[in-house]
């Protein structure tokens, strides 16, 4: 085991996205409204979907829907682009995407 940072660079919809969290634990992709907001992307791409998450400890998240964005991981020489499915939802973090373990199954 080893404590190295890692690095990844992320681009999602033509926008370089930094203050990701990578959750191993995690079986959700959560794209945070705020973040969604600035990437220009219309609301009207949002797809409905009503469901609460609930987080640690059993608190409840409302969701603001979801949306499918192709996302590409790494530079251009070391690049995986993969459509990704990001739940929406208004909490107030630092981060502007958080990252489950379905993700990096998929990437390999």
């Amino acid at each position: 085991m080893h404590n190295d940072p890692v690095v990844v660079k992320l681009d999602i919809s033509n926008f370089f996205v930094w203050n990701f969290l990578i959750n191993r634990g995690s079986s959700t992709i959560i794209l945070y409204w705020s973040s969604f907001k600035q990437l220009d992307i219309p609301e009207s791409q949002n797809e409905s979907f009503s469901k609460q998450l609930i987080c640690f400890p059993r608190e409840t998240t409302d969701t603001m829907g979801h949306i499918n964005l192709l996302t590409t991981f790494g530079d251009k020489k070391g690049s995986k682009t993969i459509m990704i499915r990001y739940l929406l939802v208004i909490v107030f973090t630092s981060y502007n995407i958080l990252f489950g373990w379905p993700t990096f199954n998929e990437l390999g």
